[in-house]
């Protein structure tokens, strides 16, 4: 197969087997959110906020790791010369030895990626129809507490009824005192 400038510029061994090891454990870091987005959504749908905690801050760390492989990831492809590629069309140009682990890692990879994005976006449905949940409820309640027409905004705030008001400072309406 013959090279054109657009093609990768190394097929080093060495930063193969440091890319290969790259893309390895950064699908490890993302099998292990995958893990804690699937235990997020069983405490969510539990009702039981309180260990959303833990999640959070161990989602949070495995986030960074996963950007530090990425950008480690980036430094090396651009000492290849591989910047402007993708990984699936660098494949086909690789040593033989090297593009079975690479092809099944990509794949791992791809569909692990997929995964993480996936249960992110039903654990955010989940949590915005349990905010809402939790409004509606404080809506109702208000209601219940002070049927004359005053109730709590979403942002917690109380809508009072429109209207003249009495100063209680100066015993007068509002409206006669400003006059």
């Amino acid at each position: 197969m013959t090279q054109h400038s657009s093609s990768p510029q190394s097929n080093n061994p060495e930063q193969l087997t440091r890319l290969l090891q790259l893309l390895e454990h950064e699908t490890r870091q993302l099998e292990a959110a995958k893990e804690q987005l699937n235990l997020k959504r069983h405490v969510l749908v539990s009702g039981q906020p309180q260990g959303l905690v833990p999640i959070d801050r161990e989602l949070m760390t495995l986030s960074k790791k996963v950007g530090e492989i990425a950008r480690e990831r980036e430094v090396l492809t651009r000492q290849m010369g591989w910047e402007q590629h993708t990984l699936k069309s660098l494949i086909p140009t690789m040593p033989a030895q090297f593009v079975p682990r690479f092809t099944t890692t990509r794949d791992r990879l791809h569909r692990t990626a997929m995964d993480v994005q996936r249960l992110n976006q039903e654990n955010r449905d989940l949590l915005n129809l349990s905010l809402k949940w939790v409004q509606d409820t404080v809506e109702v309640i208000a209601t219940a507490l002070n049927p004359e027409g005053a109730s709590y905004t979403a942002q917690g705030g109380k809508k009072l009824k429109q209207g003249p008001t009495h100063d209680q400072a100066t015993g007068q309406s509002t409206v006669i005192r400003s006059a």
